[in-house]
């Protein structure tokens, strides 16, 4: 991997780091729909450094995901039950249903 390469996974992997912490303190905020925000990006930031190390760039989400399931799930570098951008969460407590309503 060139120098530029690295340059660009290490950018995406700080922003991932940087989404994973600001989601934590949201968390304990109490503030969820904003929490599940930044843990979304930071899943498509580290899809997308995945994709960069292969020398495939996408902008689009929709286009990260579906790279990510072609260059990376289908030839088994990830398993496939571990990524699901759609995650099931009928078993969070913090699922929309249970959100406070505006007042």
């Amino acid at each position: 991997m060139d120098e530029d390469t690295k340059l660009l996974v290490g950018i995406r992997l700080e922003r991932c780091r940087e989404d994973i912490a600001t989601a934590r303190l949201l968390i304990r905020e109490g503030k969820y729909r904003v929490a599940v925000s930044r843990a979304y990006y930071a899943i498509f930031m580290i899809a997308t450094a995945a994709l960069i190390t292969l020398g495939i760039s996408r902008s689009k989400h929709s286009a990260v995901e579906s790279a990510f399931g072609h260059y990376l799930v289908k030839p088994g570098i990830f398993a496939a039950q571990n990524t699901t951008y759609s995650p099931d969460l009928s078993h969070c407590p913090f699922r929309r249903r249970n959100w406070p309503t505006a007042a």
